[in-house]
């Protein structure tokens, strides 16, 4: 029997849990409300990506292994993309900035699109040296 992928609904009650919080302890920490919380454990419901950083302060984890469930469980498409730390941000300069500046749920398309461009680029650069 396989095991079905896990959701981030499964993946916060598992990691409330790690941290040793009961879930109202985690909601107060996270500055939602009980509710809330179970509504994104059993009833699979979205926390906006603006909750993200609360969830990471709730459990005292990075901002980024909260994203990466994120999108893993409601942009399986983006979950596969490489994630940009604040230094590798500033290192892109402008596009860093501009970057930073989309919801956090839009970053990792925001940068596959930009990626499969570049590539389309690099590509007809080729052909025309050939």
């Amino acid at each position: 029997m396989t095991k079905q992928r896990q959701g981030f609904g499964e993946w916060l009650a598992e990691a409330i849990e790690q941290a040793g919080l009961k879930r109202s302890e985690f909601a107060r920490k996270a500055g939602v409300t009980r509710g809330t919380v179970t509504n994104w454990i059993r009833a699979g419901e979205k926390p906006g990506a603006d909750t993200l950083k609360r969830i990471a302060v709730g459990l005292g984890v990075r901002v980024e292994i909260v994203e990466d469930w994120y999108d893993r469980d409601f942009h399986p498409d983006h979950a596969s993309m490489p994630r940009l730390d604040m230094g590798q941000m500033s290192e892109l300069g402008e596009f860093g900035e501009l970057l930073n500046k989309l919801p956090v749920d839009m970053r990792s398309h925001a940068l596959k699109k930009c990626i499969d461009y570049l590539r389309g680029q690099v590509k007809a650069s080729r052909k025309e040296i050939e």
